[in-house]
């Protein structure tokens, strides 16, 4: 969810404000106050990763873990993504064209997926997955940052 709404205030410029998401009121109170940091330094490095392009990569479970935990997670993380993206906005995924709606249509069909086995196929098969949902998430992400040319055009009209 964290992705998808970094990517969804990409659209208008605007960084994300976890506590006032959240409504957490005292930003400062003891534990509250480590945890947002905690909260915003991930944030912030995700925002940088998703600036740099390809060094974004998904925070799921380790590949140690059984390929059914890691389907199940990815997932939750599809549709976690999916959800943010399209809070308070019916439109965002029609405004999304070429490969970044077809992405979103994917990944809508992703966040149902249903864990199959353990076997060494299925393992490549989630790898290919989770590969293909970073560089989609990281195409998301660009498509929706605002055109810098579009704005000094807009400024620049009197």
């Amino acid at each position: 969810m964290v992705c998808g709404e970094i990517c969804r205030r990409a659209r208008f410029g605007q960084d994300i404000d976890f506590a006032g998401l959240m409504d957490i009121p005292d930003r400062e109170a003891g534990s509250v106050g480590s945890l947002l940091e905690l909260v915003d330094a991930l944030l912030e490095e995700i925002r940088r990763e998703l600036d740099a392009g390809i060094q974004f990569e998904l925070l799921l479970p380790a590949d140690e873990e059984s390929v059914d935990e890691r389907t199940a997670s990815l997932a939750d993380w599809a549709r976690g993504f999916v959800l943010a993206l399209l809070r308070g906005d019916n439109t965002a995924m029609t405004g999304l064209e070429g490969d970044s709606g077809e992405f979103m249509q994917d990944l809508v069909k992703i966040g149902e997926a249903q864990a199959g086995g353990e076997s060494e196929e299925d393992e490549r098969a989630l790898a290919e997955i989770e590969e293909y949902i970073r560089v989609g998430v990281q195409l998301v992400f660009e498509e929706l940052q605002p055109d810098p040319q579009a704005e000094t055009a807009h400024r620049s009209v009197h």
